[in-house]
């Protein structure tokens, strides 16, 4: 307890800070548009149930939020320029958790139901935060999870280091007791037909997520050895999950090459550290880029010797062993010459060895293509379907989040399912009951 008060009393300093500026970057770069000056400003006053109501008018899930997020509202802060930022997401955090402990957060039950049913394909942050509005607004609200448990993204491609599943379960328990139905192993095109969706609710958003990797173009890339990045943290959430597994992939004990320099990449490194693998190279073909919120994660995998990364690097070919296992990857170093063109640079070729690799170059939208094409719903060739103020060319359906936009940040995510609930109310509002 006593450690509790005094990280508040630090936190509390840390907000008093905040400059309440005249033009507010933090603001400007939260997608949410949280009011960051006006909870600093409650913090600072040690009001911490105001800090919460006004946190809770923007965001669905501080909770989850205040973990992930790479804050490019810290990074805007203009104290950045002198002492330091005001560490925006430990207060977020530590507001939400507050409020749980103090017993603020409440189950949200609208104050009456309106006699629509709305589908929502997909238990994401798009999905959840669709969900809690709509259900919020009245409607009937069914949430479909083609995974065995909730969360989509949250729940499978988040690791526990970043993200306790513990802290989804206790959100969508309150979900659940506001009404909110949920229902798992429930695969839109594979146990749930299509049509049915037209004819059993009023409207349906979908919100399936950008998971179809972008893969590497170049030879030997079925080499036993080589997964995708979702598949190594679907796979090891899963392990410590105490579920079972699809692919058990492990690098304990490997010499791992990580391709990409994402958060997703940076995920699979640590996770792969915390496993025990011998070694980890991390390549990147582009500069390295400065993330000013590198220490919100502990990494520590980059003060071990195990660890070490390439930039300007071109992964040109895989090489195996003869006998279909993955035994190095050839590279060569770039030099760039402005933001999109490159040169390799002569005699720079090299291999370096390996037994493990993951490609973590980012993601497409989500591969729906025959579902869509059933629904009469247009898409382009990456299956993300055509949308206008979040309404497909079927006009009972919708979508958000990144199979809307593409692969993009949680807090985005939750933004495009609030927007969407808008505009299906809109909708709804004008039909006939």
């Amino acid at each position: 307890m006593k450690a509790q008060h005094s990280k508040m009393r630090s936190l509390k300093k840390e907000a008093s800070k905040c400059k309440k500026c005249n033009v507010t970057l933090c603001n400007g770069r939260c997608e949410i548009n949280n009011d960051i000056p006006s909870f600093n400003k409650a913090v600072s006053k040690n009001e911490w149930l105001r800090a919460y109501k006004i946190l809770s008018q923007t965001n669905n899930f501080p909770e989850f939020t205040g973990r992930i997020c790479p804050a490019p509202c810290e990074i805007s802060c203009v104290l950045n320029l002198t002492k330091g930022a005001v560490p925006i997401s430990d207060i977020e955090k530590d507001i939400i958790e507050n409020a749980f402990n103090n017993n603020w957060v409440r189950i949200k039950e609208p104050k009456q139901r309106i006699k629509k049913n709305i589908a929502i394909i997909g238990s994401g942050p798009a999905g959840l935060s669709a969900a809690e509005q709509l259900n919020l607004m009245g409607y009937s609200v069914t949430v479909y999870e083609k995974d065995d448990r909730l969360g989509g993204l949250l729940r499978y491609g988040i690791p526990d280091f970043k993200l306790e599943k513990w802290v989804i379960d206790r959100r969508i328990d309150l979900m659940k007791a506001a009404g909110i139905v949920f229902k798992e192993n429930a695969e839109i095109g594979l146990n749930i037909p299509p049509k049915q969706l037209e004819t059993e609710y009023d409207a349906t958003l979908l919100c399936c997520g950008a998971l179809t990797h972008k893969n590497l173009d170049i030879s030997k890339n079925k080499l036993k050895g080589i997964h995708f990045a979702m598949d190594y943290l679907k796979d090891h959430n899963k392990k410590i999950s105490g579920l079972k597994q699809n692919l058990d992939i492990s690098a304990k004990g490997k010499k791992l090459i990580v391709i990409g320099s994402g958060d997703t990449a940076e995920d699979c490194i640590e996770m792969a550290y915390r496993e025990g693998a011998t070694s980890i190279v991390q390549i990147g073909y582009k500069k390295e880029s400065i993330k000013k919120n590198r220490d919100k994660y502990s990494l520590e995998y980059y003060k071990s010797d195990t660890f070490s990364k390439i930039w300007c690097c071109l992964s040109k070919e895989f090489i195996g062993d003869g006998e279909g296992k993955i035994i190095g990857v050839k590279t060569s170093k770039l030099e760039w010459l402005n933001r999109f063109k490159y040169d390799e640079i002569e005699n720079s070729e090299s291999v370096i060895e390996c037994d493990m690799v993951i490609i973590a170059i980012g993601f497409l939208t989500t591969n729906m293509k025959e579902v869509l094409r059933k629904l009469y719903i247009d898409f382009n060739e990456h299956g993300k379907p055509t949308t206008n103020n979040y309404q497909t060319t079927n006009k009972n359906f919708f979508c958000a989040g990144d199979m809307n936009i593409g692969s993009s940040l949680v807090i985005h995510a939750i933004s495009e399912g609030r927007a969407a609930a808008r505009a299906i109310d809109q909708k709804l509002k004008y039909i006939i009951p």
